[in-house]
C-alpha cells in the first residue's frame, strides 16, 4: 500500500487545516506589502550611500590636493 492511500483511508485525515485560495491570495498581498515596504528602506538607503560616498570623495580629494600644495610650498 502507498503512503497516499494510506494517508486517505485513515480516519485521522482532517483537510480543515489546509489553506484555500483566498487564504494564498492574503498571504500574497501581505508579501507585496512588505515588498513595497522594502524597495521604499532601499531606494532610501541607496540615496544616503550616495550623499556619503560623494562627500567622503570630495573630503579625500580637498585632503590630497592640500598635502600636494603643502609638498610644493615645501619644496621651492
Amino acid at each position: 500500500m502507498s503512503l497516499s492511500h494510506t494517508a486517505y483511508k485513515s480516519s485521522e485525515f482532517d483537510i480543515s487545516h489546509l489553506a484555500t485560495k483566498a487564504d494564498l491570495q492574503g498571504v500574497r498581498s501581505e508579501i507585496q506589502v512588505v515588498r513595497n515596504e522594502l524597495k521604499a528602506e532601499m531606494h532610501e538607503m541607496k540615496s544616503d550611500l550616495l550623499k556619503w560616498m560623494i562627500g567622503m570623495q570630495l573630503t579625500m580629494s580637498f585632503g590630497i590636493v592640500g598635502a600636494i600644495i603643502a609638498v610644493l610650498k615645501y619644496v621651492r
